[in-house]
């Protein structure tokens, strides 16, 4: 409501106008009393008949190596630790490792205590145990249990009239299998509460599990996360976070064992292949070594090489004398008896002085060819003495 000034028609402070509100109260007071019992019983039927959830945590800081570290080798590139916390997270989170948490637990048979309208899971305080000798067929449904003083009845449901009598202790016949129950002295038995209790199989236990567990990451940095369970009763909410706490160090250490002896293996295998490989080679070499008798193959074929060119110059000097002396046989058998030098210089010395003498027998038949003729004593005694020596040389 706008209150007005007298001195203008600006609109003054708001002012609450309680006759009115008054009114309003007086004549819709049903409504306003109603809305504040619904709400107000609203609340007491949520807080009294609605269980209560409860959650217990826990953190774990990871130790994590990388392959290249373990080795000793220096990592060039940095470790992607979210990559390693999502690995782990999503470990602790698989059902291999879930079941390891459910076998810890011992969570195969639950136990219930009846309500008006709720019932409540007596975990670690159920006045009786229910020992499996042999699984029963059906599971994942109540059983119910009624004590006597000297027995018990089972049934199925609390209305059915199939009942199967039982005492404490001995092996009992149910469902396709043998169960035995016995008492464990928490509280006295009966005492009128109505109980009953599940056999639970282990897909049923491995899905609540995976529910109701959740692992985050708290730090990717300082490789943490957080484990949390949420349960309706709290001593089994914390019963989960320190077995799942408890069982992944044993966990990872026996990862890290098993992959520190694939590593291992992997090493030993290599290694025993280097091994075979350098004693192939080394026994390569040895009989390398007996078959050619030499230690130093580089120096022995240097050797080689250096033979067989002083051996292929050899051979062609060889090959340019023997040119030159069938030039020079050619040469006397023809009549030319002139000798170079070079000639001479490549013949033995006894050849060089018959040659010389030869020679000195063709200037004298020439000599003589000038004096006399050809018919003549002299100039055939001269021509015989020169190819007789000449036949000689």
């Amino acid at each position: 409501m706008n209150a007005m000034n007298p001195q203008g028609n600006a609109p003054g402070p708001e002012v609450l106008d309680l006759d009115k509100l008054w009114m309003v109260v007086r004549k819709h007071w049903i409504y306003i009393a109603a809305i504040f019992i619904a709400s107000n019983l609203s609340a007491y039927l949520v807080i009294r008949y609605t269980k209560d959830v409860f959650q217990s945590e826990s953190e774990i800081k990871l130790d994590t190596k990388t392959e290249a570290a373990e080795l000793g080798i220096k990592a060039v590139v940095t470790e992607d630790n979210v990559a390693v916390i999502s690995g782990e997270i999503e470990q602790i989170r698989s059902r291999v490792f879930l079941q390891r948490v459910v076998d810890s637990l011992g969570m195969e048979v639950s136990y219930y205590s009846e309500g008006t309208l709720l019932n409540y899971e007596m975990y670690r305080g159920s006045p009786f145990r229910v020992n499996i000798v042999s699984q029963p067929v059906n599971r994942d449904y109540p059983i119910y249990v009624q004590f006597s003083e000297d027995g018990f009845q089972l049934r199925h449901t609390r209305e059915s009239s199939t009942i199967v009598r039982g005492k404490f202790g001995q092996p009992l016949a149910f469902d396709g299998g043998v169960i035995t129950i016995t008492t464990t002295g928490i509280r006295q038995i009966p005492d009128g509460n109505v109980y009953y209790f599940i056999i639970n199989s282990r897909d049923v236990l491995l899905n609540q599990l995976s529910q109701n567990l959740m692992v985050s990451p708290i730090n990717y940095d300082a490789k943490t996360i957080l484990i949390s369970c949420k349960d309706y009763n709290p001593l089994k909410a914390h019963d989960i976070v320190g077995a799942v706490d408890s069982l992944y160090i044993h966990w990872s250490n026996e990862q890290m064992n098993l992959a520190n002896k694939q590593k291992i293996g992997w090493l030993n295998n290599e290694l025993k292949q280097i091994e075979n490989r350098m004693e192939g080679y080394e026994n390569y070499f040895e009989s390398f070594t007996l078959q050619n008798r030499s230690v130093d193959v580089a120096g022995d074929l240097r050797r080689a090489i250096l033979t067989i060119n002083k051996v292929d110059s050899q051979r062609l000097e060889l090959g340019k004398r023997l040119a030159d002396l069938n030039h020079l046989i050619e040469a006397l058998a023809a009549g030319r008896y002139e000798v170079t030098l070079s000639q001479r210089s490549g013949l033995p010395e006894t050849i060089g002085r018959k040659l010389e003498e030869v020679q000195r027998l063709a200037i004298e038949r020439s000599r003589i060819s000038l004096i006399y003729r050809e018919n003549t004593y002299a100039f055939r005694k001269g021509e015989e003495e020169l190819t007789s020596r000449r036949d000689r040389s």
